[in-house]
């Protein structure tokens, strides 16, 4: 689009500098044949002296699985045999806000004695859940403070630097903060371990932004009359939706095991005040409910000026 100006402009409208290029460490991957593709780690209950995990690896091809559970000692806590199931940790140090506790969950593909393939992951045992209203961590209710941040640093703009993450991550604790939403994008993974060390919660948002006609954000947004939202029509949603749930399959892919990650947060201050964005969003709920193996709540940023 070009204003009257001759000025162009980037639509969806962005309320913040969207970079381009590269921003993160680029990794190349050399894995065997038969390898782990992915893992996955669920809390199911806790009780006094004992927690149930249950977890999931998935393999290029059918093979021998063993898992193993180590404690932050390097200490092995448990251990199964197969593709899925469940672990039993007795007496088991919880994760929980500003007070983290990690254990390191590997898994291998054996031949006899041989490992022809291993991946490991860092876990924190806790569940999390709304109930009457209220967010609650292993059973017990917990306030949240904290922000909305950026991932940018004073001098290089947008991208991960363990530095600058750690100072942020002092200042925070410093204010008595205990958590923060990703926003507008999903941060760089090692952010999230940062979070998980640090004993903060995270609500992890999807790069769902922008959904507003408009190049003056709310204000536009409250004007209802002859207005037509990127909802309401086909060309414009459907290749939207097509990217909305691919950007939710990679984020909860990646990110599922972190505990730091309370909520998904799947947009951000969209202009719902059309009916057509109720089967959008019906469907992108369903979705990231759906993918998520520890079920976490969903959530959404509201602006009150664009809903219907």
């Amino acid at each position: 689009k070009t204003l009257k100006n001759g000025t162009p402009i980037n639509l969806p409208y962005f309320d913040f500098f969207n970079y381009s290029g590269l921003q993160r460490s680029v990794r190349l991957l050399y894995t065997p044949s038969l390898r782990i593709d992915d893992l996955a780690v669920t809390t199911e209950s806790i009780e006094e002296d004992r927690a149930l995990l249950s977890y999931s690896v998935k393999t290029s091809d059918e093979c021998s699985v063993v898992v193993a559970l180590s404690d932050e000692e390097g200490h092995e806590v448990a251990c199964a045999n197969g593709a899925s199931g469940e672990l039993v940790v007795s007496d088991p140090h919880l994760w929980n806000l500003r007070d983290a506790y990690l254990y390191t969950l590997t898994a291998r593909i054996m031949d006899g004695d041989e490992v022809v393939d291993e991946y490991f992951d860092t876990v924190g045992i806790r569940t999390v859940s709304i109930e009457d209203r209220r967010i609650k961590v292993n059973g017990r209710p917990v306030y949240l403070k904290g922000f909305g941040r950026h991932e940018d640093v004073p001098l290089h703009g947008r991208g991960f630097d363990p530095v600058f993450a750690k100072r942020d991550f002092e200042i925070m604790k410093w204010m008595g903060c205990n958590s923060f939403r990703t926003r507008h994008y999903p941060y760089a993974e090692e952010e999230l371990y940062l979070a998980d060390r640090e004993g903060f919660f995270v609500i992890d948002e999807v790069a769902a932004v922008g959904m507003l006609v408009s190049t003056t954000n709310y204000i536009a947004a409250t004007k209802k009359a002859e207005k037509v939202t990127l909802f309401d029509t086909p060309e414009t949603a459907e290749p939207m939706l097509k990217a909305h749930l691919a950007a939710i399959d990679e984020l909860v892919a990646r990110d599922k095991n972190h505990a730091c990650v309370c909520a998904w947060s799947l947009f951000n201050e969209p202009d719902f005040s059309s009916e057509a964005a109720v089967p959008y969003a019906t469907e992108v709920f369903e979705h990231a409910r759906a993918l998520d193996p520890q079920k976490r709540p969903c959530s959404y940023t509201n602006v009150t000026a664009a809903r219907a």
